[in-house]
């Protein structure tokens, strides 16, 4: 990896692992996780990990996760803190 301190870039690979065509879902948990270590308290990161979990079979680290993403949304000044907040409540 290029940018292994690079959270954006951490979060991106995690969620091309699950979803993207030649992904390899069995990566993208480690993948999330590295990312909410760069970026513990940004909301699109817990809310990427929380998905990923979900998708992985694991429904109740994804509730933890969705949890952590509305926490950082409602204090974070992001202008996407309330998309963030309208997903990890539907997830």
């Amino acid at each position: 990896q290029s940018a292994p301190n690079d959270a954006d870039l951490q979060a991106t690979l995690a969620i091309a692992e699950a979803f993207a065509n030649g992904g390899d879902p069995t990566r993208a948990p480690d993948q999330a996780q590295k990312a909410l270590q760069l970026a513990p308290t940004r909301s699109d990161v817990a809310l990427t990990a929380g998905l990923i979990a979900e998708v992985t079979g694991h429904p109740d680290l994804a509730f933890d996760h969705y949890a952590r993403a509305l926490i950082a949304a409602k204090d974070g000044s992001d202008p996407t803190s309330l998309r963030i907040t309208e997903v990890a409540v539907m997830g």
